[in-house]
């Protein structure tokens, strides 16, 4: 370390930490995606300072991050993910500090990093239709218009 000359001040600068606008429909460790985005809060919490828009959100990030929880129903997905994708994209663009990360295409706004974390063209190429095959015909449909969107 090299010694500071007399008369130089004696804190030395740290840099700034950056700042992540999280965006996804949830935030735990009940899901894939979900504890994905869990676990990238929980290990770089002491080098990030997290915003996240989220409907819900584990327990042990709510003292670490900056929370804005988007009221929305659970089911149907479909309704879900519209709700989410009109208050979540309204609450964003009132956010401008940081760098925008989605998990997935779920806001209409622009964003800096977008997660993908399921591909809908390889299940079709793997399963050669968007729905489980033996679900209720209900199922199938909802299934089927939730991976369309």
């Amino acid at each position: 370390m090299t010694a500071l000359p007399l008369g130089a001040p004696t804190q030395i600068r740290t840099a700034t930490r950056m700042r992540v606008v999280l965006v996804a429909h949830d935030v735990h460790d009940g899901g894939g995606m979900e504890r994905a985005c869990a676990e990238l809060v929980r290990h770089a919490q002491h080098e990030v300072d997290f915003t996240v828009v989220s409907c819900t959100l584990a327990d042990d990030l709510r003292d670490i991050v900056t929370w804005y929880r988007v009221p929305s129903p659970e089911r149907p997905f479909l309704l879900k993910y519209t709700v989410f994708a009109v208050l979540a994209g309204a609450r964003l663009m009132q956010l401008r500090k940081g760098t925008r990360h989605a998990v997935g295409a779920i806001v209409p706004n622009r964003v800096d990093v977008a997660a993908v974390h399921f591909c809908h063209a390889g299940f079709v190429a793997a399963n050669g239709r968007l729905a489980v095959p033996g679900a209720p015909l209900v199922r199938r449909v909802n299934t089927a218009a939730t991976r369309i969107v």
